[in-house]
């Protein structure tokens, strides 16, 4: 049984959005142990209004941008926002230092770079050395250079970009125990089997949370929980998608 066709992450998230929007989709735990969550329309609104602005701001489909944030809610609409406009996200391992960041940007080709106040200094020296970097936003501050996130997050609807579930969504770079980190190719199928395939060998109900505090740049987080809680299907529905929620924790 085919588990994806032709959909992409977009699709899936509309799909979502009709059937369970008033559910609850994420759960965020702040370092300071403060919780946001979003409803499946809440959630799809906001990811629907930062591919609006990526693509405001220049983003097309095919380009790169390198994605060095922290666990955050900004994080995972800028990863589904990309790919709803066929841009790329590129996650970056937050203890990643100038020489592993200078690679992942460079080998990549990105174009863009989105960080925080936290991580500033060492994404904008070396986005310096990167010419083809032309957009730097920064989640949460205004510095001269920088876009601010409210200038990307500001409403509107993004366009339809045609997109294919062959299509790029992801760079996932590996750890690099042996040589530098090797770019692992994501197309929107390999996300949605994911998520179909280990919902399924964990037997999620609709009654089902998953909580992670491992970070969203890591295949672990988004394969295990992220995209498990979005993508799973009814045992015998391979219609319905059941709804679960995904907990996301600041960090460790």
């Amino acid at each position: 049984m085919d588990a994806v066709g032709n959909r992409t992450l977009r699709d899936l998230l509309i799909e979502r959005e009709c059937r369970y929007g008033e559910s609850t989709c994420l759960v965020f735990v702040d370092e300071d142990s403060s919780v946001t969550e979003f409803t499946y329309s809440e959630f799809l609104d906001r990811v629907r209004s930062v591919a609006s602005g990526f693509d405001r701001l220049g983003i097309a489909k095919g380009d790169k941008v390198v994605v060095h944030l922290p666990n955050c809610p900004q994080f995972l609409f800028a990863w589904f926002g990309l790919a709803s406009i066929g841009a790329v996200t590129v996650p970056s391992n937050i203890e990643n230092h100038h020489a592993e960041l200078g690679h992942v940007i460079s080998f990549s080709d990105a174009v863009g770079v989105v960080t925080n106040l936290e991580h500033k200094k060492l994404v904008g020296a070396v986005a310096d050395d990167n010419p083809a970097v032309t957009l730097r936003v920064l989640v949460d501050g205004i510095e001269s250079g920088w876009t601010p996130w409210s200038q990307v997050d500001t409403g509107g609807t993004p366009p339809d970009v045609e997109i294919d579930s062959s299509d790029l969504a992801e760079l996932l770079f590996t750890s690099g125990t042996t040589a530098l980190p090797k770019a692992i190719m994501l197309t929107h199928a390999n996300c949605l089997f994911t998520g179909e395939r280990e919902g399924r060998i964990m037997g999620l109900t609709p009654d089902d949370r998953c909580r992670t505090a491992l970070p969203a740049f890591h295949s672990n987080a988004q394969g295990v929980t992220i995209l498990p809680c979005l993508e799973r299907r009814r045992d015998g529905d391979p219609a319905r998608r059941i709804q679960c929620t995904a907990v996301l924790a600041y960090r460790t």
